[in-house]
């Protein structure tokens, strides 16, 4: 029993206090250099075991996997000389198996070998706008930009050019770091004479003293531009909510919500066009002339029948 106890004690520190350590290669490694990689399980009980070793090296970008395997030994050390610069990934697997139960642990690091270039990637994934406005009329553009500049501080910005290019507006700079959202709200003035306005949206991204445009990255809309209209009727005025997602580097997807809003326009009438409610008010009286005409006729003729019902033939009743 005092075994028994002991051993699912020893279990128990294996499962929370085992652990592999490893020790990774300097960061100032070049291509063709031999690099050092060592693994050591750590166990704190008496308990036997023995272990498997896995460790991969791949670089994603190069398409480069290599692997190393171990079987029976908890401590390994490797010799890798790396082809080409780039981020390569070491993923270690280890599988430690004791007498009646087994523990795995996985982990993984980045290996920098030589120069490897910033990543720097921006784009738009939403944007939105009015669909009409009038002329002259000052509107907001929104959009809501992706970043991944790694752990590299920069500032980004949002342009807006019309399609020969001319600015028409950006937005403020915004400071940002590593990889996320951030969202853009640019005031826009509509031109003075209707048309289609084409609207360019540009991110950029400051480096070394210059702001570079992504124009890879750019994305077109157009607004409608128009004199406002005034009727005496219920009018319906179309707001258009669009939506932009990149799904490759060079095609997108737009999609189109729309949603209703009414309005009253409501016409105020100047004293000096009081000559024009006139017309309207003289026929409505000359009709009402006439109707009393015909009921004063029809009244008439009425009284005139009764007077005339005593030399009317036998059997004929008013």
């Amino acid at each position: 029993m005092i075994i028994e106890s002991a051993f699912y004690a020893f279990k128990k520190m294996v499962m929370e206090s085992a652990d592999l350590l490893f020790e990774k290669p300097s960061e100032k490694l070049r291509p063709g250099e031999k690099a050092k990689l060592s693994f050591v399980y750590s166990d704190p009980t008496p308990l036997k075991h023995s272990c498997n070793i896995t460790v991969t090296l791949e670089n994603p970008a190069t398409s480069y996997v290599t692997q190393y395997d171990f079987d029976g030994a908890c401590n390994a050390t490797i010799s890798w000389v790396p082809p080409e610069n780039g981020i390569y990934r070491a993923t270690v697997k280890l599988i430690a198996d004791y007498v009646l139960f087994n523990k795995t642990i996985t982990k993984s690091f980045d290996i920098k070998i030589g120069s490897v270039p910033v990543k720097r990637d921006i784009r738009i994934v939403e944007v939105s706008s009015p669909d009409r406005v009038d002329v002259g009329e000052e509107f907001s553009v929104s959009a809501l930009v992706k970043y991944d500049f790694e752990d590299v501080s920069t500032s980004l910005k949002l342009l807006i050019r019309d399609k020969e290019g001319n600015l028409i507006a950006k937005a403020d700079a915004i400071n940002v770091s590593g990889n996320g959202f951030t969202s853009f709200v640019v005031g826009v003035k509509a031109p003075n004479v209707e048309g289609d306005l084409t609207l360019v949206l540009v991110p950029a991204y400051y480096l070394e003293g210059d702001w570079i445009e992504v124009k890879d990255r750019l994305v077109s809309m157009s607004v409608v531009v128009e004199r406002p209209q005034q009727t005496e009727t219920l009018t319906e005025k179309t707001v258009v909510r669009k939506q932009v997602v990149f799904v490759t580097v060079t095609r997108s997807i737009t999609v189109r919500e729309r949603i209703l809003t009414t309005y009253t326009v409501t016409q105020t009438v100047l004293s000096s066009s009081a000559g024009n409610v006139f017309t309207p008010v003289a026929i409505l009286a000359c009709s009402l002339s006439l109707l009393g005409i015909a009921t004063i006729t029809f009244l008439a003729g009425r009284r005139a029948r009764r007077t005339r019902a005593p030399e009317s033939p036998e059997g004929v009743y008013w």
